[in-house]
Formats: C-alpha cells, structure tokens, sequence
C-alpha cells in the first residue's frame, strides 16, 4: 500500500450507500487528478458497485471492521471514512477526513474520534440537515448532494429527512 495515497473506508454489504457515495467521490477524483493513488478498504464485498467503477480504485482490499486500522499501517496519506465506526483509526496517521450523512441527532457523538476528524463533509445541502451538538470537527462543510455519474435525480426531489 503506497503510504501517501488516499484510502476511502465503506462499511456494509449492499453498495447502495456508503460504497456508492465513496465510489462516486473517488470517480470526481480520478477525472481531476488521474495520477492519484486511490484505494478502498471495505469489510463486505463491493457487490453492489459495477466492475467498470470498481476500476477507479488502484487496489481494493478487504478486511473486517475491527481490522481496518492494522490494514492501514504505514499509511500517512488521506483517510477517508464514510459513516462509519472504525475501531483504531484515531491511532492511524494522516488526514482524518469523515463523510457524515445525515444521522439522528442522539446518534451523530458515536462517531466522533480521540483527537477529532480533520473535517468532516456532510453531503446534503446545508439547509437539508447539518450535524449540531456533537464536536466532530473544526471543519464541517455542507457539499451538495453527491450523486451517482449516471444521473442526478431531480433537484426538486428532496430525500425524506430524518425526524
């Protein structure tokens, strides 16, 4: 594993949510910088996602959840977890980046980390929904809905908010 490249963390077993988010960040990075190194470290299969968008990562690896922080050693680049509990990761060197979707407000401190996340991207309008409350990060930006490549649904259909 290149030291210096950018690991996407997806938890699950479908590809419908936080594989699918991460796959479709990773296929924007690929576009703006194509030398850049991309890795994907999940704990279920990526069945969910095509063979063709698989290839945006150089290396997909793997591992149950409670062994995710070992199979990040030596790595000093860019962590990037999407909602997920990653047990050790804290601990791995590196910019912390965590993709927070919109969760219930009595749920959003269990992700926080020891030392925090170096930012935090929710990725929803800010007038949609915004964590409040829990001290994630310094930096907590709204990006947009973030949509698969083959389409974006309607702007004008909004997904039902949590209550």
């Amino acid at each position: 594993m290149n030291a210096n490249a950018l690991i996407f963390i997806a938890t699950g077993k479908s590809g419908l949510g936080h594989l699918r988010r991460v796959t479709t960040v990773a296929l924007a990075l690929r576009r703006a910088r194509p030398g850049l190194d991309l890795g994907l470290l999940t704990n279920a299969a990526p069945a969910g996602i095509g063979a063709e968008e698989l290839r945006v990562f150089d290396r997909v690896v793997q591992r149950p959840r409670t062994a995710m922080a070992a199979a990040m050693a030596g790595h000093t680049g860019t962590i990037v977890c999407d909602t997920a509990q990653v047990p050790g990761i804290a601990h791995v060197p590196g910019c912390k980046i965590l993709i927070l979707r919109e969760t219930v407000t009595e749920e959003v401190a269990r992700f926080a980390i020891q030392g925090g996340w170096d930012r935090v991207i929710v990725p929803n309008p800010r007038r949609h929904w915004m964590p409040g409350g829990a001290a994630l990060s310094p930096s907590v930006e709204a990006a947009g809905w973030i949509v698969r490549p083959t389409g974006a649904r309607s702007l004008a259909i909004r997904p039902p908010a949590l209550s």
